[in-house]
């Protein structure tokens, strides 16, 4: 197989997929799925070109589809890959791992690379940026939605760029996607409209972006297949839960072929792989000494990142205000004093009614000040004592520590 060849079957095989029922232009509307697609492993399905292991869980170790993630996207090894699954849990391009324990909207990845045609001509530049946004269902967060912005700047001076954003959730293994777009916008944060995104390059005819449904395994598709860029999205199921056949989640795939420059915005979660020139790993992330959710939690804290999502959550803002008034010793306190909260389902459910995490939040926001602010440590267990949640989740050890003042 050609060079030219290659590149073009890589791109449609692992970036698009192998089944898709639905492909459209970029523009507002709403659609559904309730595939079934993917090999049986355990309660879960797999991802096409992913295998299930003796241990029941979904692998990809199959050439040409030996990179990725068995449950979203199964890829090449030619491309960097990040995900976001389910609790949620962050994979960063190099494969660590963190909770993103928050209802709240935060960076993933931002990069420039190179626009080629179908011959593996070099006909422009590219730019993504992208963002995500978590929601609250009972006391679980979970990926409700992504934003990106395309940018292509051409060889002939023309200048393309759309920003687009989809989301929803699954009820009873139906999957729901919106999708709104905008044209002439590179702005990760908006507005999302109801623009038809249908530009193809004048001079070559190709066609930028599309979004599509993988109706057999439900998943809402943006695909960038010149800039060697995929994004892939799958809603929360807010009935079945932890019964859900297909794991939800979010996954990118970028070509490397494409030479994606990894930009170091100081916010995005996904860092710079460490094959990529000013790689950042996470032990180089601040609080050194810290696990990788709290180093996580923190850089996105410290982000000011616009909530903007559906149903948002004004004290995700209020956390930036907080945490930007931090050091890193009194952030570790923090966090060591009152992630529980976020951790913990039973006492979420208890605490908080609300669909955006209004609630929890605050509680945490508030527990944060108590080593950051002015707070004082009897506030925050009032406000416990009043729900009644102070003895809902008899077996939280780190509750009841909390409640007797370990931590303050």
């Amino acid at each position: 197989m050609s060079l030219e060849a290659g590149k073009m079957f890589s791109n449609i095989i692992y970036c698009v997929g192998i089944v898709l029922i639905t492909t459209r232009s970029c523009f507002a509307y709403i659609e559904t799925s309730n595939g079934t697609g993917g090999v049986s492993c355990g309660n879960h399905l797999c991802a096409p070109g992913a295998t299930c292991t003796t241990n029941l869980t979904c692998v990809c170790d199959t050439a040409p589809f030996d990179s990725g993630n068995g449950y979203i996207k199964c890829l090449s090894s030619l491309y960097h890959s990040t995900f976001i699954l389910n609790d949620p849990i962050l994979e960063t391009y190099d494969g660590d791992h963190g909770n993103l324990l928050m209802p709240c909207r935060y960076d993933i990845t931002e990069i420039a690379n190179n626009f080629f045609s179908d011959s593996n001509k070099l006909s422009g530049q590219c730019g993504l940026h992208v963002r995500a946004f978590n929601a609250k269902n009972k006391g679980k967060f979970y990926v409700h939605g992504v934003d990106a912005a395309v940018r292509v700047l051409f060889n002939t001076g023309v200048l393309f760029k759309m920003s687009v954003r989809k989301y929803g959730t699954a009820e009873n293994g139906t999957y729901t996607y919106h999708v709104n777009a905008t044209d002439g916008l590179f702005n990760v944060d908006g507005p999302f409209e109801n623009d038809t995104i249908s530009y193809s390059d004048p001079t070559t005819g190709l066609s930028i972006v599309e979004c599509s449904i993988d109706k057999e395994n439900n998943l809402g598709i943006i695909n960038i297949t010149h800039c060697g860029i995929c994004i892939y999205f799958r809603p929360y199921d807010v009935v079945l839960k932890r019964n859900q056949s297909h794991i939800p989640g979010l996954g990118i795939g970028i070509d490397k072929a494409n030479v994606p420059l990894f930009v170091d915005n100081g916010i995005s979660l996904a860092l710079i792989p460490k094959d990529s020139v000013d790689a950042i790993a996470m032990s180089d992330i601040p609080p050194v000494n810290a696990s990788n959710t709290v180093k996580l939690l923190y850089r996105a804290f410290l982000g000011n990142i616009t909530q903007n999502n559906p149903d948002p959550n004004p004290w995700c803002e209020n956390a930036t205000v907080t945490y930007s008034n931090a050091n890193t010793t009194t952030a570790t306190k923090a966090f060591d004093g009152c992630l529980w909260m976020m951790r913990s389902p039973i006492f979420i459910r208890c605490y908080d009614t609300t669909t955006n995490g209004k609630n929890i939040m605050e509680l945490f926001d508030t527990c944060s000040n108590i080593f950051i602010g002015d707070v004082n440590c009897a506030d925050v267990q009032n406000k416990i004592n009043s729900t009644g949640c102070n003895t809902y989740d008899s077996k939280n050890t780190k509750l009841q520590k909390f409640m007797n003042g370990d931590y303050c």
